[in-house]
């Protein structure tokens, strides 16, 4: 993996979001290839997020199935949150809540905290895992603590409702309001 590769990762994000050059999709996707192609897996993760939302290149779930995958196996849990999504959507795919599972859990585990927020919502329904709402409440509450609003909102939704916890609305509120106050949006482009 050299520098090359890592630099035009870099270079595709700056072209991606239009920081410090004219927002250029296409040439993203040129640069996220390149990178991918030189071994660097961020690379290829950004390039299957392209592919997935038809950014700079025509739609195409199964190649970023295959990008996520190369990415997921090489460590990189962004790319295994957004893999489980697949699965789990059935996008690109046949749908298999139980690999969803698998992805989230492996992420989650990873450290990546949007996957502890879907592998809470698999646990509060049942798909893929056996329903288990107490498991649900101790994922939102790590995915809380590290920083992920949705985890504060989910957990501030079990408290208000009792499920898996006494119900405690005071404590629901605090949850929603920390939720409120994060201002972070929901984002699946990885880092």
């Amino acid at each position: 993996m050299g520098g090359e590769s890592f630099s035009c990762y870099h270079l595709g994000r700056m072209y991606e979001s239009g920081r410090g050059v004219g927002r250029d999709e296409k040439r993203a996707v040129v640069l996220f290839q390149k990178a991918c192609d030189g071994g660097e897996m961020l690379g290829c993760a950004n390039l299957g997020w392209m592919y997935e939302s038809g950014r700079g290149v025509g739609k195409d779930d199964k190649r970023a199935v295959d990008l996520y995958q190369k990415a997921c196996d090489s460590g990189k849990m962004p790319a295994c949150v957004n893999l489980g999504w697949m699965y789990e959507s059935g996008r690109g795919v046949g749908k298999d809540d139980k690999r969803a599972v698998d992805l989230y859990q492996k992420a989650c585990d990873g450290g990546e905290m949007r996957a502890c927020v879907n592998l809470g919502w698999m646990c509060e329904s049942g798909r893929g895992v056996g329903k288990d709402d107490k498991r649900a409440v101790v994922l939102f509450q790590k995915a809380c603590d590290g920083g992920e609003k949705h985890g504060c909102w989910n957990l501030g939704f079990v408290y208000a409702d009792g499920r898996g916890v006494a119900k405690d609305e005071k404590r629901a509120v605090d949850l929603y309001q920390k939720a409120c106050n994060s201002g972070r949006a929901a984002a699946r482009i990885l880092a």
